[in-house]
């Protein structure tokens, strides 16, 4: 297991830092961004996972994912910060200067935390340190870029195991809506 919880976290060359919530409840957007990391690691970049509290790391699902401490980053000018939408007006305050990515995973946290009378007078998506969006869908990729025309926004795809999701047994899936009352009830 990787993680820098007292020392600088080596920066020999690029580092990309994919900021995390600090939330041991299940959440799949969260096991999403340390797959992520997981990935980028395996093809060579540095990445690591980024907490705000020393020591935290997600141990609701097995990882080995490298974790890095917002209070023990120095980053050097070149490293890269992906930080999710729901991070809300302030993600562009994290790691000011260096450059970031949106990654959004949800259209419908994109202006969450922002004030409902529509008083709030910045965005993230329009600082200059922001340099591009993830989407994970094409809704999603659309709606950023209504709001945002000049946001560039790639479409970001998710892979999924098959050995752990499959339709065993069947060859149709069944047709069928669901209702999750624990996923934002607001």
């Amino acid at each position: 297991m990787d993680t820098y919880p007292s020392e600088r976290v080596p920066t020999a060359r690029h580092t990309i830092y994919v900021l995390s919530p600090d939330v041991q409840t299940p959440t799949g957007g969260i096991k999403v961004l340390y797959r992520h990391v997981d990935i980028l690691n395996a093809h060579g970049y540095q990445a690591f996972i980024l907490h705000r509290n020393p020591g935290f790391r997600c141990t609701w699902f097995e990882n080995t994912t490298p974790v890095a401490y917002m209070p023990h980053v120095q980053p050097s000018p070149d490293d890269l910060f992906v930080v999710p939408e729901v991070f809300g007006p302030d993600l562009a305050d994290i790691a000011p200067g260096n450059k970031k990515i949106i990654y959004n995973q949800s259209g419908s946290l994109t202006f969450q935390g922002y004030p409902i009378d529509g008083s709030g007078d910045r965005t993230p998506y329009l600082d200059p340190d922001v340099v591009a969006t993830f989407a994970i869908s094409e809704n999603v990729v659309d709606y950023v870029h209504y709001v945002f025309p000049n946001m560039p926004v790639y479409r970001m795809r998710w892979s999924i195991d098959n050995s752990l999701f499959s339709l065993v047994g069947s060859s149709r899936k069944k047709r069928q809506i669901c209702f999750m009352p624990r996923r934002r009830p607001e």
